[in-house]
């Protein structure tokens, strides 16, 4: 049991940054993409 224990937050990681990371990059580049498309769209 403590072997699973020891592992689990190993295997629970990757998951978690593969749900993360999106969600992160739309936090990140949201705000920038949507600052860009503005600047295209008043050219």
């Amino acid at each position: 049991a403590e072997e699973k224990a020891a592992r689990l937050p190993a295997i629970m990681t990757v998951p978690l940054i593969l749900f993360i990371l999106p969600v992160l990059f739309v936090v990140i580049l949201g705000p920038a993409a949507c600052s860009i498309s503005d600047a295209l769209m008043k050219t």
